[in-house]
């Protein structure tokens, strides 16, 4: 008996953040821009999506190494 799996795959580029912005409005900003990216194959009825393991790494110019950990370390390795 053969099944067919519906698959999303979403790799979009990392959003651009103001590096002003305190760790909590970045969290925040990353989980309003997944949620809307989610929307948009919500609807296909996936029955798995596949997300890359850092999609939400915030991105600014001349961010530094130190200031990525930082945030990873708020967020903690689940997320918000």
């Amino acid at each position: 008996m053969s099944r067919y799996v519906k698959i999303s795959c979403m790799a979009p580029p990392n959003k651009e953040v103001d590096a002003g912005l305190g760790l909590e409005d970045i969290v925040l900003q990353m989980i309003a821009r997944w949620e809307e990216r989610l929307q948009q194959v919500l609807p296909e009825r996936p029955d798995l999506i596949v997300l890359p393991e850092c999609c939400d790494d915030p991105a600014y110019d001349g961010m530094r190494a130190e200031w990525l950990d930082d945030y990873y370390r708020y967020r903690g390795e689940s997320g918000s």
